[in-house]
């Protein structure tokens, strides 16, 4: 009764609260004792593992904790509108994301903001972009800890809305 008879069984018994389910790349077989779990939010697992031997039915258990760390892979950028009139100013945010795509628990002291696009406006250091004369989309790019993510905003020149006609008093007016 060798270990060919052994089969593994691999289970979370807890892990951080909202996180996806833990998937284990073999699990209840005996090419089980190698198995590769993956996750899907960062935090604090335990895991156990049973083994038991289905020839003469004895069993055991182990288990371990398992910390999976944030590691910073991108950075989003926050549009908060489609487009933007010439000469107009709109704030941007940015959120530095992990491999989840979560926001990382702490974020970078600053972000250096910048435009892709040459004359396609300003940005200050706080993300306040100022659209330029010329109607076009470009792309805001916000940069930290060696990443960078962008979105595009398009700058508009329509024609202006006249929201109160004009009006006269005497009406009509006459000429004299």
């Amino acid at each position: 009764m060798g270990e060919s008879y052994l089969r593994y069984t691999w289970a979370v018994t807890s892990a951080p609260s909202g996180a996806p389910s833990v998937s284990f790349s073999a699990n209840g077989t005996n090419s089980a004792k190698v198995s590769t779990a993956t996750f899907g939010a960062s935090g604090q697992y335990t895991i156990t593992v049973s083994v038991t031997n289905y020839a003469s039915g004895l069993s055991g258990t182990a288990s371990v904790t398992v910390t999976v760390n944030q590691t910073a892979s991108g950075i989003t950028v926050e549009v908060p509108t489609d487009a933007v009139h010439v000469t107009h100013t709109h704030q941007f945010h940015a959120t530095e994301t992990d491999q989840f795509q979560q926001a990382m628990s702490t974020q970078p002291a600053s972000f250096a903001w910048s435009i892709d696009q040459t004359g396609g406006g300003s940005m200050t250091s706080g993300g306040l972009y100022t659209a330029p004369l010329v109607a076009e989309t470009y792309t805001v790019r916000a940069s930290a800890d060696g990443l960078s993510g962008t979105a595009p905003i398009t700058v508009i020149n329509s024609a202006p809305t006249i929201a109160v006609p004009a009006t006269a008093d005497p009406n009509p007016v006459t000429a004299q």
